[in-house]
């Protein structure tokens, strides 16, 4: 990737904000850039094309189950796995996905 691909991919994952809070119906929340943890080689991060915009909360704040910093298994029992967010996340800025996406979750919690 590019540096210009880089900043194009990062504005954008911004302007959509936190792929979470957007899923869930909580609105669009400011993100950081999440570099996704599955698929890494240990001791490296991903790629900066395997990247997902997580809020403050979801990203390294929120309690365990909230944030995936907190633990990435609690995480995805209650938002999804980050391949999940990351096909939600490209398909969303109008790029091919690498996952498949099992359903949105829309306000209320139904899923679609």
């Amino acid at each position: 990737m590019t540096p210009t691909e880089r900043k194009r991919r990062f504005n954008a994952i911004a302007e959509l904000g936190c792929c979470v809070c957007v899923r869930e119906g909580l609105g669009r929340t400011p993100p950081a850039i999440h570099h996704i943890l599955e698929g890494r080689i240990p001791g490296r991060r991903n790629s900066d094309d395997q990247t997902i915009g997580l809020c403050p909360y979801h990203h390294q704040y929120g309690p365990k189950g909230e944030a995936v910093h907190a633990g990435v298994e609690s995480f995805k029992a209650n938002h999804g796995t980050e391949l999940e967010l990351l096909a939600w996340t490209n398909k969303r800025l109008g790029l091919p996905g690498s996952a498949t996406i099992q359903g949105e979750i829309l306000p209320g919690g139904a899923a679609l």
